[in-house]
């Protein structure tokens, strides 16, 4: 048995009261004379006898009375198997779900109102002097303390909505860290968990038994949510006066129907577009906006559904770096194409440079968007090391192989560069004719120009060629190809291989009229120019707000003295919020780490305040979307397979929840027990006093 207020236990010495004032006798006797005494002496006899009896009752009442009273005073409770209530030992962990899932709708107001009533209950439950942790996902320094309950009463009403969903395991370990770092017993521990329990984020596994673990489910009435889920654009190399498709994912998140939502297209703060979109339920679809592009330098914006009442996710901002002109890269070893030369030497469009072999600068590789190797017989191990580099951090290469000769029959180009990327290695030359049959026109080298091709086009014609390998290391594509008529297979004559983020393109002949014609022909030109536009893949156009991940640039794209620098990162339009990231050269690249500063949804400049301004943007995660939940019986399932016997749910729709609270602290009650003994007590105090209850061996005496 434990108590509330052991303090007032001092008091059983009131006790010793009654039976000092029984000791000393303070009532006194007046005699009376009588001439014959004997019956009135056997009377006497007889009431001396009850009275002495009469006395002890009253006197153990008495005693009784004043214990039962102290003790209940004192408030006894007896607590459920080995547990220790709070107040007396305890510490206490309260972890309230502030993510943006808690705007969901509920009876008279959001989930996160519902929880902060449900957190008040629970607190006013404990004693003024109980130890208590209160966690948000916010995860702030001041979490990690224990406080009494009325200081987290006054934080719990500044708590707002956070960008970070967590996961109870995270919540787990943050409040296992303050438990052992202020070493408490794992039979000390308690902990209560209000929120709504999405399904994604409950991740707990088998741990401590001993813990008690107490989940407070808040449920919200339904709603319809239609949630934009992300999107991107497929041609990261962007140019003034060209039109990109922006591809945006929307779902609706209800099993209700939602018809001609209106989804609007932003630049800057202007509306260029709105797209009515009809979604069924359940459904996940794509919509391609066409994205107009005025002008070159950075451009952002933001698409936007009209949706209510969860609105964190009706919003995506993106920033593109729109080129002035894109880097083309031309290195040879002896004499470069002039194929190539006409194609990109004339446009202003494009940054066209000549390296020769010989005289190659490292340093300007890697601000390349295409590097073309031309006819290039052997590679040093530098350039192999840059170019793997380059082409793993989004660039593309585009290796032309150079022709046999006669002192060479065995002669392999690129083989060193192709072992390094693709793991492995072309054929020996082959002479014979063919045509090609097959050109790819769904992949963007083809299809940003062609639509479709007719299977009665004239395509290029090959007379010699190295047979292009395939690769178990990365995936591979035919672009263009003919069959064969030995194998009856397809052969590639240009083949394009995913190596990391960017492109390696293989090209089977060498370019001269007498092993092909494709350089005369249309689909040269085609491909060399979508080759430079479709560089590195999909472009990353937002990052997460979360501020976990670093942002990656290439290191060509900041001044060497990069780390000198002090770059910030502030809201495009306007003031109020700076952060100065940390930075670090990794190599070819330069990454800036947030320090996991949670930033808000929007449009911002990773600036110098000098010569460098970069555009960002942050957008909220959309796991906070889903609108699966566990409900009391799922939570109690779970915790059933976790076989977690001290794991317990209390849902405030049904049961008093600050009662439950109350006793599952301080077990079970004993004070108003000992309160109604005092009462007993003190009424047959007053029952002997007044002589309505007798001895009951006198009156078995007297009836003899």
């Amino acid at each position: 048995m434990q108590f509330v207020n052991p303090s007032c236990l001092y008091f059983l010495f009131a006790a010793l009261i009654p039976v000092i004032v029984h000791l000393f006798r303070l009532q006194r006797y007046r005699r009376v004379y009588f001439s014959n005494v004997r019956l009135l002496q056997e009377i006497n006899t007889q009431q001396k006898k009850n009275a002495r009896l009469r006395e002890y009752a009253v006197l153990s009442a008495r005693v009784f009375t004043v214990v039962c009273l102290v003790l209940a005073f004192a408030q006894p409770y007896l607590l459920p198997d080995d547990t220790v209530a709070a107040g007396t030992g305890s510490r206490v962990s309260v972890y309230m779900d502030n993510s943006f899932s808690m705007q969901a709708p509920a009876e008279r107001s959001v989930l996160l109102e519902k929880a902060k009533e449900q957190v008040r209950r629970i607190l006013k439950a404990f004693p003024p002097d109980a130890s208590v942790q209160f966690l948000t996902n916010d995860f702030k320094g001041e979490d990690q303390a224990f406080l009494p309950p009325a200081k987290i009463l006054e934080r719990l009403e500044q708590t707002d909505y956070c960008a970070l969903p967590r996961s109870l395991s995270e919540v787990r370990a943050r409040q296992q860290a303050l438990f052992e770092q202020s070493g408490v017993d794992s039979r000390q521990r308690l902990c209560y968990y209000v929120s709504d329990f999405q399904k994604a984020g409950f991740d707990l596994k088998p741990g401590d038994s001993l813990s008690v673990l107490v989940f407070v489910p808040v449920k919200g009435v339904d709603y319809a949510n239609v949630s934009l889920d992300s999107a991107r654009l497929e041609t990261p190399v962007l140019q003034a006066g060209r039109e990109v498709p922006l591809r945006v994912f929307l779902q609706n998140r209800s099993d209700r129907e939602q018809l001609q939502v209106p989804l609007r297209l932003f630049v800057g703060e202007s509306q260029v577009g709105a797209y009515p979109v009809d979604l069924a339920p359940g459904e996940r679809k794509e919509v391609v906006l066409p994205l107009r592009i005025e002008k070159s330098g950075n451009l952002q914006g933001f698409v936007e559904v009209a949706d209510y009442p969860m609105q964190f996710d009706n919003r995506l901002y993106f920033s593109l770096q729109v080129s002035t002109r894109i880097k083309v890269f031309h290195l040879y070893q002896e004499e470069p194409s002039a194929a190539v030369s006409k194609v990109f030497a004339g446009d202003s469009a494009f940054d066209y440079r000549l390296f020769p072999l010989r005289n190659i600068d490292y340093g300007h590789l890697k601000t390349a968007d295409l590097i073309i190797a031309d006819a290039v017989r052997e590679y040093p191990s530098a350039l192999v090391s840059e170019l793997e580099q380059f082409v793993n951090r989004g660039g593309s290469l585009l290796s032309i192989p150079a022709a046999p000769s006669a002192l060479e029959p065995d002669f392999i180009p690129d083989a060193r560069l192709s072992l390094a990327l693709t793991g492995s290695t072309r054929a020996p030359f082959v002479t014979e004719e063919r045509s090609v049959k097959r050109l790819a026109a769904e992949h963007p080298v083809f299809g940003l120009a062609l639509s479709s091709v007719s299977s009665n086009a004239s395509l290029p014609l090959t007379r010699a060629r190295y047979p292009l390998p395939s690769s178990t290391k990365v995936p591979v594509q035919n672009l263009m190809a003919f069959s064969t008529e030995n194998t009856g297979e397809d052969a590639a004559f240009l083949q394009v291989y995913h190596v990391g983020k960017g492109f390696l393109y293989l090209l089977a002949s060498p370019l001269g009229k007498e092993y092909t014609d494709f350089q005369e022909h249309y689909t040269f030109v085609v491909a060399l120019l979508n080759m430079a536009f479709y560089k590195g893949g999909a472009t990353e156009i937002y990052h997460a707000a979360s501020g976990r991940d670093g942002l990656y640039f290439p290191s060509a794209s900041f001044p060497e003295s990069a780390e000198q620098a002090v770059y910030h990162i502030v809201p495009t339009g306007k003031a109020g919020f700076d952060l100065i990231p940390s930075l670090r050269r990794a190599g070819s690249e330069t990454v800036f780490f947030l320090q996991g500063a949670v930033i808000e949804a929007g449009n911002y400049l990773l600036t110098d305040r000098k010569s460098v301004d970069i555009p960002l943007s942050f957008n909220y995660s959309r796991s906070e979307s889903e609108k699966e939940c566990l409900d009391e019986a799922a939570l109690r399932e779970s915790l059933r397979k976790l076989r977690l016997k001290n794991g317990f749910v209390m849902n405030p729709d049904r049961i008093d929840l600050a009662k439950s609270v109350e006793r599952m602290n301080r077990g079970q009650e004993l004070w108003k027990v000992f309160l109604i003994f005092a009462l007993v007590f003190a009424l047959l105090e007053t029952l002997f006093l007044r002589g309505r209850l007798r001895n009951p061996w006198y009156r078995a005496a007297k009836k003899d």
